[in-house]
């Protein structure tokens, strides 16, 4: 019995682990349109792609959690959070939609959501939107027969006047999405 009991452990630790090289994709993902459940977008000139590895323990939407919610008060909530864990380090992104507003409708729509960046690798360091507002949230598809939210985004977020550049910005998901590497 106990044989079996150890057998079956161990097949349940194998089969909820992954073997993966600890590093994500040094490319951004294409451009697409499609529901691909991608994200990504240089980060002070370089690629910032979401990793977080799945795993007995960890967070099954750890790279890519994206909300959209249509019967939600308001109406067409987005509540986007990419985030990245390397060897420890997590930084992510996160993505949502002003109090009353809605988003159901393609164009530029960086006046109607919060945007910031969590880098924890040195401590939690908040860079955000508020100060100095200048950049694009532009929605390229909004599908609600197939359920799919795709955009651009570029801009720099603030920590008093240390900031970060984002660039080349760009995604395409589901409206409810959840991943992991």
């Amino acid at each position: 019995m106990k044989n079996i009991l150890l057998g079956l452990f161990v097949i349940t630790i194998f089969c909820f682990s992954k073997c993966k090289k600890n590093t994500p994709p040094e490319t951004l993902p294409a451009a697409t349109q499609e529901g691909k459940n991608t994200m990504g977008f240089k980060l002070n000139g370089k690629v910032w792609v979401p990793y977080f590895p799945c795993g007995f323990g960890q967070n099954p939407c750890g790279a890519i959690q994206l909300n959209y919610h249509l019967n939600s008060v308001p109406a067409y909530y987005l509540n986007f959070h990419p985030a990245r864990k390397i060897n420890g380090n997590l930084s992510s992104l996160i993505i949502t939609s002003i109090p009353n507003t809605t988003i159901s409708t393609i164009g530029n729509k960086f006046d109607s959501v919060n945007i910031s960046f969590n880098d924890y690798a040195t401590g939690i360091t908040t860079y955000n939107k508020s100060y100095n507002p200048k950049g694009s949230f532009i929605i390229t598809r909004v599908d609600f027969t197939n359920q799919i939210i795709s955009g651009t985004l570029d801009c720099t977020l603030y920590n008093g006047t240390d900031s970060v550049i984002i660039t080349d910005g760009r995604f395409d998901c589901k409206f409810y999405t959840c991943v992991c590497n």
